[in-house]
């Protein structure tokens, strides 16, 4: 009886270790998806230097100020148009990039590939319009369906 009584806990926790570390149909990894330090809690403080830092981006030909509200909604402020529309894009790219590489597949009727077999029937359908058209620090979407990181190229951004 002393047996079981001290050996149950080590069979639970590896079971637990067994059932987090594996994906269980649409469900991904929870164990990694709630890692401190890989998983989805890492995007749930801000990034070190988010509030104060100065990036120098090429095709900046202006000085560029953005500044984030208490609800996380960017201004821009810019000398020129030019300089307005590129850190736009920066800042859409930085804050949503999962969200565009998520509507990219859709449109090119490849969200089976993210998703699984549930969306099969969308993307046949949509997959017949041929749209192709974004990526850098995995941002929590990436986590959420195991969907690996590929390289930007300027095509998909139409």
């Amino acid at each position: 009886m002393k047996f079981i009584k001290h050996v149950w806990p080590l069979a639970i926790a590896l079971l637990l270790i067994y059932v987090f570390h594996n994906a269980w149909g649409m469900l991904p990894p929870l164990g990694k998806l709630l890692s401190p330090f890989h998983g989805y809690l890492q995007n749930a403080e801000a990034r070190p230097g988010d509030s104060d830092t100065e990036i120098v981006l090429p095709g900046i030909t202006g000085e560029v100020v953005v500044r984030y509200d208490d609800n996380a909604v960017p201004h821009i402020f810019a000398q020129n148009d030019e300089d307005l529309y590129f850190a736009q894009g920066y800042v859409i790219a930085r804050d949503r990039l999962w969200q565009m590489e998520f509507y990219t597949l859709v449109a090119a009727g490849r969200l089976t590939e993210v998703v699984g077999e549930a969306v099969l029937e969308y993307d046949r359908f949509t997959g017949g319009w041929a749209w192709h058209v974004p990526r850098r620090q995995l941002p929590s979407g990436w986590k959420l369906t195991r969907w690996p990181e590929r390289p930007w190229k300027p095509m998909r951004r139409v």
